[in-house]
């Protein structure tokens, strides 16, 4: 009962007053599902467009050129990425943005690669998403951050957000919901692990793939394909047993081309070993291979000590980056040219107990030691350094508040400690080093000496930006001249006899410089050798040799008297090979049977009969 008042209620309208009539849900739904229909379309074929756009196999110069099914197969791996996104979002034009904004970055990310590493995006590139942030940055310093690129970055975010919160969604039950992700997951988990209807449609024969020439491949078959087909060669064949018939008549023909001082070695290591120094020096090259640039105004601390060490011509497994590549080489005296679907080995090759350079001397009483002013598990390194038998890895953290020379930790602060790592141990050491401050990108560098930068000559007629990443490098490069004068000084004040081995890990990413100036040998960046130098401080021993990154351990311990016998029919095979662009190494390819069984810590009995004088010749 109501008690001297009213209850007033809201006016309602049907329409009729106001001349308009609400729409029905039916028609609402229609609108929504026309409207999504004609995004999403509009969307795919943009998608495709883009594929066709800037995949590299598509240029006007490559065969590919005009084939529509193999675009069409470019851009379909992406379709179960956009078909999760509508079963999650229920916006399909937002589902079909963002895969192509992956696929985009897909694209961009390789286009980098290809720029500064020659090579494209790889299905092992994955395995270092963790680490874009880490490693005091070294990823990080290669993504363009110009005002231009930070406005498409804006422009890209904001279009993203615009199709997250514009368009309706479309009506889906749970159920239908499910159903779509499930199939989404299946065909993307059927394309990663290569079912046999998606192999044959992708068919390696049909577009000429070929796993051991990344850069090849995508040329000719997109590269989001050749991403699928390289993933489905995992595990790679050079995995296999290895032949260990063919290994032991190659150890027997090894041992016959060297004669008897070969058999007569074992066992002769010295009874004071010297402490063994190796430092890798990132990107470090001879510039004088560079038309325009004097001799005399390169490295005067590594050609004063080359008249009196042993030097040469180093021929490594990478360019621009892949450090690790040549570092594991040298440790394991292990070729990655056996090993071709193998990108970064301290992912792929490592085993529980990889006999290395550090588990050699460490069995020889040696204190094994790493030293690399970064962080220790960019590349996989502490597990890798670990397996290979080292005792202790000092990284980034060991180096403290060190002053740095641009972006990174300088190479005098490593030679710093280097020497009081080595004044801190009683018996033999050994110290495996790498440097970091002539890492690049070569576009900028902080706080550098503005004077010296400027000062430092290039070749005339350059264009601006090549210049600048020249004189950048020069700058840097220099830096690791002078640190290696004055460690090599060091060393030869020391008690103890020493040897030290220094080597550039690869040639620097300069393709604008390559481009503008070129070699002075007519050859293209990958065909260019970098220097190396072995010095002994208790002989002199002026001598030239050209050499491979994987032989160089078993030169180093043939110099300091200590025997190991896969080290040792290395250096025979050394010994019989003619280094140059593209050089064989002798005994190919029974030679990588060998290493096969090194990898996994295998040796053969060497008292197998002789076959043949020349350790080329192939039973």
């Amino acid at each position: 009962m109501f008690r001297g008042g009213t209850v007033a209620y809201p006016e309602r309208t049907t329409g009729w007053e106001t001349g308009t009539l609400p729409e029905s849900p039916r028609a609402t739904g229609a609108r929504t599902f026309v409207w999504s229909i004609t995004g999403s379309l509009i969307a795919s074929l943009a998608l495709v467009a883009l594929v066709y756009r800037i995949d590299p196999s598509f240029h006007p110069s490559h065969a590919a050129a005009g084939d529509l099914a193999l675009v069409l197969l470019n851009a379909l791996p992406i379709a179960p990425v956009a078909l999760l996104l509508f079963a999650l979002t229920r916006r399909p034009v937002f589902a079909v943005w963002c895969s192509g904004l992956l696929a985009l970055t897909l694209y961009r990310v390789s286009e980098l690669k290809l720029q500064y590493l020659a090579t494209p995006l790889l299905p092992a590139d994955f395995r270092l998403v963790g680490q874009i942030g880490g490693g005091n940055g070294v990823l990080l310093h290669y993504i363009p951050t110009n005002w231009a690129q930070l406005l498409i970055y804006a422009a890209i975010l904001a279009a993203t957000v615009a199709t997250l919160v514009l368009p309706p969604r479309v009506r889906l039950r749970p159920r239908s919901r499910g159903l779509l992700a499930t199939v989404a997951v299946a065909a993307g988990a059927s394309l990663l692990v290569g079912v046999t209807p998606w192999k044959e449609l992708y068919s390696k024969e049909r577009y000429d793939f070929q796993p051991w020439a990344p850069a090849y491949s995508v040329e000719r078959t997109g590269l989001i394909a050749s991403l699928l087909m390289h993933q489905w060669m995992a595990p790679t064949p050079s995995l296999r047993p290895p032949d260990r018939a063919v290994v032991e008549k190659l150890l027997a023909r090894i041992a016959q081309h060297a004669g008897p001082e070969y058999a007569a070695a074992t066992g002769t290591d010295p009874a004071d070993p010297p402490d063994i120094v190796v430092l890798q020096s990132e990107s470090f090259f001879d510039a004088s291979r560079l038309n325009g640039v004097a001799p005399d105004q390169f490295a005067p601390s590594l050609r004063g000590l080359a008249q009196d060490a042993l030097h040469g011509d180093l021929w490594v497994p990478t360019y621009g980056g892949g450090t690790i590549r040549t570092e594991f080489e040298v440790l394991t005296g292990i070729a990655l040219r056996y090993f071709p679907q193998v990108h970064y080995p301290y992912y792929g090759l490592l085993v529980p107990q990889t006999p290395s350079l550090a588990s050699v001397l460490g069995a020889r009483g040696y204190r094994t030691l790493a030293v690399h002013p970064n962080s220790s598990d960019f590349w996989n390194r502490a597990t890798a350094f670990r397996t290979m038998g080292f005792d202790a890895f000092d990284d980034e953290a060991s180096f403290g508040e060190s002053p740095r020379e641009g972006y990174f930790v300088s190479d005098e602060a490593l030679v710093d400690h280097i020497l009081k790592r080595l004044d801190e141990q009683d018996g033999p050491t050994f110290i495996f080093a790498i440097s970091m401050e002539n890492h690049g990108p070569y576009d900028s560098s902080p706080d550098l000496d503005a004077g010296r930068l400027e000062a430092i000559p290039v070749p005339a007629d350059m264009p601006h930006g090549a210049a600048e990443e020249l004189r950048h490098y020069l700058y840097h490069a220099d830096q690791a001249d002078r640190s290696l004068g004055r460690l090599a000084d060091a060393l030869s004040r020391r008690p103890r006899r020493s040897l030290l081995l220094f080597y550039g890990d690869h040639l620097p990413s300069l393709p604008d410089v390559y481009e503008s100036v070129g070699f002075v040998d007519g050859t293209s960046h990958d065909a260019q050798p970098v220097p190396y130098v072995l010095i002994d401080s208790a002989k002199a021993t002026a001598q030239s040799e050209d050499s491979a990154s994987y032989f160089l351990a078993a030169r180093l311990l043939q110099l300091a008297g200590i025997d190991d016998p896969y080290f040792r029919a290395l250096d025979v095979v050394r010994k019989a090979t003619h280094f140059a662009p593209g050089y064989t190494p002798a005994g190919d390819p029974d030679l990588g049977e060998l290493m096969a069984m090194r990898r996994v810590g295998e040796w053969p009995a060497e008292d197998t009969t002789p076959g043949v004088e020349d350790v080329n010749h192939s039973p």
